[in-house]
């Protein structure tokens, strides 16, 4: 992005191989890389780097992407390391000086997100959303004038051995709801951004909450019973007198934009929003369905 482009391919990295997001691009761990040459763009001081990751290897050392030099000692850096058994680990250099915060578990050897940010002197690694315990400060301007690397160290040594998608670097640090919104915009295979996707009906006892974050935590563990998965987006419920498949009339696309949330009642209209103003208790054992909205 912004006319940074990747400008050295090394090896024969193969593209167009199944990603999280569309296609990916496999990298062998010893011949496959690819460099970008140095830009102001990387002279920064607060930075988000995001990936998807699928190593082949889960306690392997290698890089998704390396910018430091050793004449300014500046730099930063995600990777996998191997002096930490495989785990993810984000690397910021100031001077000499350096942090590492390392995720809280090895790889799994299936797609993770994995992102790096640095806010001010607060470094903090997030793995699928989730900001991992290890974190550490270290402030000061970073001044690397060295390629960017991606798939490798800055020496051209220790390739990265899977595939990456999305690798993405911003001069700005990323807050914990934007990296988890990602992570799970980004976990949906099926997820088309303006569409909804239906979720198996679900029964609750009541439900008597003031903000969304409640009506998301009282929701959350009987959509997980009926569907093995946790919803993190926005969305509508309604009763059992609509059609989960062919909502008509009481399709969340029709609700006033600005509703994050709404129910559709028995009496035929939309319940109170409660995002600002809280939802009345549905009846006990009543059947309701979730749709997901982007």
């Amino acid at each position: 992005s912004n006319n940074n482009d990747v400008t050295v391919e090394i090896g024969a990295p193969t593209y167009n191989q199944a990603g999280q997001i569309a296609y990916a691009v496999e990298f062998d761990g010893t011949n496959d890389a690819f460099t970008i040459p140095h830009s102001a763009d990387w002279a920064v001081t607060d930075f988000t780097i995001e990936a998807w990751g699928e190593p082949d290897v889960q306690d392997i050392a290698g890089f998704i992407v390396n910018h430091y030099d050793g004449a300014t000692t500046d730099g930063y850096l995600l990777r996998q390391a191997i002096t930490l058994t495989g785990r993810w680990d984000g690397v910021t250099y100031v001077a000499g000086g350096n942090v590492d915060c390392e995720s809280d578990a090895a790889p799994t050897t299936n797609w993770e997100s994995v992102a790096f940010t640095r806010d001010g002197i607060l470094n903090e690694l997030f793995i699928d959303g989730a900001v991992q315990a290890d974190d550490n400060n270290l402030g000061g301007a970073i001044d690397s004038t060295s390629l960017f690397h991606i798939g490798q160290h800055n020496s051209g040594a220790v390739r990265f051995d899977g595939k990456l998608d999305e690798i993405r670097f911003s001069d700005s640090a990323r807050n914990d709801a934007w990296l988890k919104a990602g992570y799970y915009s980004g976990d949906d295979n099926l997820l088309t951004w303006g569409g909804e996707e239906p979720f198996a009906a679900f029964d609750v006892d009541t439900i008597a909450a003031d903000t969304i974050e409640d009506v998301t935590a009282n929701l959350k563990g009987d959509v997980v019973d009926d569907n093995g998965e946790t919803v993190q987006y926005t969305g509508f419920v309604w009763d059992d007198d609509a059609d989960a498949g062919d909502p008509g009339n009481v399709d969340p696309s029709t609700a006033p934009g600005a509703w994050d949330w709404g129910w559709k009642s028995a009496l035929g209209d939309y319940g109170e929003n409660p995002f600002n103003h809280g939802v009345a208790a549905l009846p006990a054992g009543t059947t309701i369905h979730f749709r997901q909205r982007q």
